[in-house]
């Protein structure tokens, strides 16, 4: 029965990443059951995988377990996103340590989603407009744009494959053609993650251990953002008169400062509660920056996971995040992993630290599962080379 299903869900998959990633972020239902059906594994139906899963999957377990429970004291009325999380950790455990699927597959259908993401943002958004529920052009390019970021997530699994499988030149013209679409669309952290996972990705490929010691730093530095920022960052007032950075960054900046001041005020051993960060989006109030731009004094999320973990999930999720971390950091430097391995692994890395730090809601499920989805990609690699 599964091997007969197997090539259907695999063709779904093929068919469905380009418009999964180009719809991305809509409230359309379609885009979200789809999102689902495409990470679900039909080729594993056992709970063998749980026996012999790392100690980090364990870790995200807990922390997933202590989320479910601070649902019952969130003032959120969303604090039910959490479920979404359980869905992905009963989907994504068992495929990446016993799904199957040809990686070739998963390369052209990457490219398939690059170009037509390109096509979409080339054009001032005229698929995505187009269809309904409406939005505004500037939510549509900005989503579209975060569909791209996706992308970028899933690119460092495709160059693997593509070096792998000798199809060298197609992954280099998606390379280009990520590039292009960067360059085009209105989210500046997607130029960013090319760059840095490019000169990351070929640092690791001449040096593997140093490579991988510094993302697993990067990493580092990431959880401790929220003790960092707090340090360094000036007050609120302070940080609305800056006139030199985009107001974008202004504004997340702003955000850091008030969420980490109301988190020393609030419940910082057991946290507010799953999504009671969003609520402070209508709580806090707006103020005024220097150019007469009205702004919301926190984002609807903090943009920043560590901060957002610590705020709504306190020092007892924050604990748990961090012993995820350590585990699969120590793993990390422990694998033996051929140059292009450890190349792609420390892409993505770099990549998701980077946006899980800088634009990232802790409780969307976009950014999860197309992590899942691109390290699921790079376990067939490595299934293929041993067998």
């Amino acid at each position: 029965m599964i091997a007969a299903i197997r090539p259907l869900w695999l063709l779904f998959i093929a068919t469905m990443m380009a418009p999964l990633l180009l719809f991305s972020y809509r409230d359309f239902w379609v885009v979200t059951v789809a999102l689902w059906l495409s990470a679900f594994p039909l080729a594993v139906f056992s709970w063998d995988w749980v026996k012999t899963s790392p100690r980090w999957l364990w870790a995200l377990a807990a922390l997933l377990a202590y989320a479910l429970a601070a649902t019952l004291w969130s003032p959120s009325d969303r604090s039910s996103d959490v479920w979404a999380y359980v869905i992905l950790m009963s989907i994504g455990g068992p495929l990446l340590v016993h799904g199957k699927m040809r990686p070739e597959l998963f390369l052209w259908a990457v490219f398939g989603a690059i170009v037509l993401l390109l096509v979409d943002t080339l054009t001032g958004n005229l698929i995505r407009s187009t269809i309904p529920p409406e939005q505004t052009p500037l939510k549509d390019a900005l989503f579209v744009g975060r569909g791209l970021t996706l992308a970028l997530l899933l690119l460092p699994a495709a160059a693997l494959i593509s070096y792998r499988t000798g199809a060298w030149r197609l992954g280099r013209g998606m390379i280009i053609l990520t590039g292009l679409a960067a360059a085009s669309a209105p989210v500046e952290v997607n130029g960013l993650l090319l760059m840095g996972g490019l000169l990351m990705m070929i640092a690791t490929a001449f040096a593997p251990k140093v490579g991988l010691r510094l993302v697993v730093g990067v990493g580092i530095t990431a959880l401790l953002a929220p003790f960092i920022l707090s340090a360094v960052l000036p007050p609120v007032e302070t940080l609305a008169q800056i006139t030199f950075m985009p107001e974008s960054f202004v504004h997340r900046l702003i955000t850091w400062r008030h969420v980490l001041d109301t988190w020393l005020t609030s419940n910082v051993f057991i946290g507010e509660g799953v999504r009671a960060s969003s609520e402070l989006f209508v709580t806090e109030g707006t103020l005024v920056l220097p150019s007469g731009t009205e702004i919301a004094l926190v984002s609807v999320h903090p943009h920043n996971f560590a901060i957002e973990t610590l705020y709504e999930l306190g020092f007892v999720g924050y604990g748990l995040l961090v012993a995820a971390g350590f585990f699969a950091a120590r793993e990390l430097l422990r694998a033996e992993l051929s140059r292009d391995m450890a190349a792609a692994i420390a892409a993505l890395a770099w990549g998701s630290m980077v946006v899980m730090s800088l634009d990232y809601s802790m409780w969307s499920e976009f950014l999860p599962c197309t992590m899942v989805i691109s390290a699921f990609a790079m376990r067939q690699v490595a299934r293929k080379t041993e067998s």
